[in-house]
Formats: C-alpha cells, sequence, structure tokens
C-alpha cells in the first residue's frame, strides 16, 4: 500500500510539474483558470441462458453516472472533485418458478482527481484521470423458494489511473470517453451485519462499470 500511494504522489507531481511547450499553442488546451462541470454515463444489458445445472435465462443491465467538478490550475491541468453512483439488476427465471431469484447492487461513490490532458491536435486530445476513489456498494439477494431477502454491504478504495480520449466540439463543449482503469483496489464484504470477505489487488480494468462517456462544460 505504501508502495502505491507513493507511486500515486510521483504522478500527481508530475503533472503539476508539467509545462505547456511553446508548440503546443496551436493545440488542444483549456486555459488556466477555467471551471469545468463534467457529466459522465454509462450503460449496458446482457442476457445469457444456462443449459447446465439448473436450466433458466438470466436477463440484467445496469447504469451509472458521474458529475464531477473541476478547476484548471494550469493549462490543461484540472483539479476536481466527482460523485458516482450506478445500479445493477439481473433477474433469472428457472423451470421452476420457486427458484427464480432477483440480485440488485446499488453503488456510490466519491472522488478527488486531478486530469491531466495531452493533445493530438487542435481539437483532439488523450486524457489522464488520477484519482483516489471510496465506494459503498449495497447488494441484495431475492430468492423466490425461500422467499428472504439477504442484505449485504461492501467498502472499496481504489487509487490509480484513468485513461480517455477527449474531443473538442466547440470552444466551451468537449466530447469524452474514459476507457479502463489501472490502480490498486482494497475493499471489506459485510453479510447481515457481519464481516464476509475482504481482499486487495492491483489490476487494469475494461469491465463495463470503467467505461464512461460524457461531456465536458468548460466556464
Amino acid at each position: 500500500m505504501k508502495k502505491v500511494l507513493m507511486i500515486f504522489t510521483v504522478l500527481l507531481h508530475g503533472a503539476l510539474s508539467a509545462q505547456e511547450s511553446p508548440q503546443d499553442k496551436d493545440n488542444f488546451q483549456i486555459d488556466k483558470g477555467i471551471w469545468s462541470i463534467e457529466g459522465d454515463v454509462s450503460f449496458n444489458y446482457g442476457k445469457s441462458e444456462n443449459l447446465q445445472n439448473y436450466i433458466g435465462e438470466s436477463t440484467g443491465y445496469g447504469f451509472a453516472i458521474s458529475p464531477k467538478v473541476g478547476y484548471t490550475l494550469n493549462n490543461n491541468l484540472i483539479l476536481g472533485l466527482g460523485f458516482d453512483y450506478a445500479h445493477t439488476s439481473r433477474e433469472t427465471e428457472r423451470e421452476d418458478p420457486a427458484d427464480n431469484s432477483t440480485n440488485k447492487t446499488d453503488r456510490y461513490g466519491i472522488f478527488p482527481y486531478i486530469k491531466k490532458y495531452f493533445p493530438l491536435s487542435k481539437k483532439l486530445a488523450l486524457h489522464v484521470q488520477a484519482e483516489t476513489r471510496y465506494t459503498k456498494y449495497k447488494p441484495s439477494i431475492e430468492n423466490a423458494s425461500a422467499d428472504i431477502t439477504t442484505s449485504m454491504e461492501s467498502h472499496e478504495l481504489f487509487i490509480g489511473l484513468r485513461p480517455g480520449i477527449s474531443y473538442s466540439l466547440s470552444k466551451n463543449i468537449l466530447m469524452q470517453a474514459n476507457i479502463g482503469a489501472l490502480g490498486y483496489n482494497s475493499g471489506k464484504s459485510e453479510r447481515d451485519g457481519e464481516d464476509y470477505a475482504k481482499g486487495n489487488s492491483f489490476e487494469f480494468s475494461l469491465k463495463s462499470s470503467n467505461i464512461y462517456f460524457g461531456l465536458v462544460w468548460l466556464i
């Protein structure tokens, strides 16, 4: 954990120390002193069929929204604070209706971040967002046969980087895509009020919960 924090600190220091080169003046640029308001969204839908053990069909969907507000400390360098909410639901129907079940999860998060843009042209830029994110998950399982609901709660800390790409639609509006996450995760879960599981990992993830599309308003 100490090594991860040290790497994160070095990355932030490098971003804050970065200076704009003369040739960047005609390229993509967000000027120092600008406020940014961002709104990212994500949606997924899936359907699967299980032909072994319990024969049945599962249908699920999920969505996420992530509003953020930031301030440009230096050209193409934004410091900000973001919030995160997501909901997923999966219903499983089996041959015997008594075996049907519904899994739902609500996710809440908050994260300070710093984002650096790297111009590719006048309108296009790559960006990297370094962040520390705290997330709370509240999953529940409803089982038709037992007529009970099992409640769980999980807490996760993420420290790492999220790469993406931005395109300038106008002077004040950017379109962006954030794809994947690289970093350290530490989490633990509780089931019916008691400790259930805990763990940590360092990985690069391309799962749907780490893919966002959105707009940035510069004011």
